[in-house]
């Protein structure tokens, strides 16, 4: 193997070399590039997961809220009955001294016909 062909072997080389570091270079600019896609995706889940802490916690406000006026509901619903039974008690007081005053009235009438 003379000089010439020593050359060109290391030509031949340098050749298989250089292409592949073309190949690994494409190969490194696609990594980066998922690199940035994942990026970002990763930015927006952050983002995502953010507003969905925001929302369950405004949800989470939603239903104490809900729930203190559902107590209050219930305290002004037995207000309400407790204010019903005590307007029963005193019609039927009143119906029984209307029952008595009729009563009496007839008699008073029956005594004065008498």
């Amino acid at each position: 193997m003379d000089t010439s062909d020593h050359v060109l072997a290391f030509l031949e080389e340098a050749t298989k070399i250089d292409a592949e570091k073309r190949v690994l270079e494409m190969k490194l600019a696609a990594l980066r590039n998922e690199h940035l896609k994942l990026s970002e995706a990763k930015i927006h889940l952050q983002q995502s997961d953010k507003a969905l802490e925001k929302e369950e916690a405004e949800l989470l406000e939603n239903m104490e809220t809900t729930a203190n006026h559902c107590e209050e509901k219930k305290v002004n619903i037995a207000e309400d009955e407790a204010i019903l039974r005590s307007w029963k008690i005193e019609a039927a007081m009143l119906e029984h001294t209307i029952s008595v005053d009729i009563k009496e009235v007839e008699h008073e009438t029956t005594a004065a016909v008498t």
